[in-house]
């Protein structure tokens, strides 16, 4: 599948009453269908609670999509976005969501996503301290320093109830 067939999917995806669960790793979804999941999913989706894209084509402007749509889907719960091109200003819309706006996602799948640096450590940082509902936070084989890491890890310290796997 492609970015056409985002379109033609999230087309079905619009009187969605049954699905819970929506793979679409390895499909070479680009931004422009992320653009047609995230309106249908910002529009009407009661049952949706994961959406896993992994290992697609999905840069900043498709994590601006789907931060706009966490910013009031509330039935979502797992977002998956490992190995993708996301890089600091993707990160930025994604944390931003997180941190002011969406209460329920509670794991967020950003490993391997490399074009991502310590430029987003504070958006991270601030997003850990500020969000409550995240419990799973997975950063590896991203371009991470160890001081970038550390600071993380010393966040986490004082949360508790989440996990952070870098």
């Amino acid at each position: 599948m492609n970015s056409y067939g985002a379109l033609v999917l999230s087309n079905g995806l619009y009187n969605n009453k049954r699905l819970n669960k929506l793979n679409l790793n390895d499909n070479s979804i680009s931004d422009q269908g992320v653009y047609y999941l995230a309106r249908v999913l910002l529009i009407n989706n009661s049952t949706l609670t994961e959406l896993h894209l992994a290992r697609n084509e999905i840069a900043s402007t498709g994590a601006q999509y789907l931060a706009e749509m966490l910013n009031t889907n509330r039935t979502l719960t797992t977002l998956s976005l490992y190995g993708n091109k996301i890089d600091n200003h993707g990160i930025k819309y994604l944390t931003h969501v997180l941190t002011y706006y969406n209460t329920t996602l509670e794991h967020l799948y950003l490993s391997g996503n490399n074009l991502m640096t310590d430029l987003s450590i504070g958006y991270f940082i601030d997003m850990l301290l500020k969000n409550r509902s995240l419990k799973k936070l997975h950063l590896c084989n991203c371009n991470l320093s160890e001081k970038g890491k550390t600071k993380l890890r010393e966040v986490i310290r004082t949360k508790r109830n989440i996990r952070l796997n870098i």
